[in-house]
């Protein structure tokens, strides 16, 4: 599985899109680890400041997890806003969103096969790599297999090393 690293992110990120919902949704998930279906269920009232740190609350395992968000994440959909409604209310049908997303990397040069799926992969191969903008999200001073499994909502450590497993680091 292919991932963006943080370099192309930040070039991304300075991209024009003809679809600002689908590639700032899409951005958003390689910097949080949020998957598509999350995404279009994400709300604003989903989101805590704690403490001068943003945070998401996210039921999983008929659990509230808090997940953290990193700066650069903030900074692609601006300060939450304390109203009822959906963050990314445009996204469509996966195909539909997979089609855009392709036609708006392929007009920033970037032609890796990349998904709306890629999102995960893209927040995990960043995070294991210590990149810039993921150091902020480590509950230690390393990241961990086990951290990594709950951001992901993995409800087995040996499903997070499978699916890393699939990542393409060359």
């Amino acid at each position: 599985q292919h991932f963006i690293d943080v370099n192309e992110i930040k070039g991304l990120i300075k991209s024009k899109s003809n679809h600002p919902s689908i590639t700032n949704a899409f951005l958003f998930g390689c910097l949080t680890g949020l998957g598509e279906k999350e995404l279009k269920e994400l709300e604003w009232l989903d989101f805590d400041f704690v403490d001068g740190l943003y945070y998401i609350n996210l039921n999983r395992k008929n659990n509230t997890f808090k997940l953290r968000i990193s700066e650069m994440a903030i900074d692609i959909i601006g300060k939450p806003l304390k109203v009822r409604g959906k963050v990314f209310f445009k996204l469509k049908s996966t195909y539909y969103t997979n089609l855009k997303l392709r036609e708006w990397l392929n007009s920033c040069n970037n032609f890796k096969k990349i998904t709306f799926k890629s999102c995960k992969y893209t927040f995990a191969a960043n995070y294991l790599l210590e990149s810039e903008g993921f150091k902020e999200l480590f509950n230690d001073s390393k990241p961990s297999l086990n951290d990594l499994s709950k951001i992901l909502g993995h409800k087995e450590i040996y499903f997070t090393k499978k699916f890393v497993s699939r990542i393409n680091f060359n």
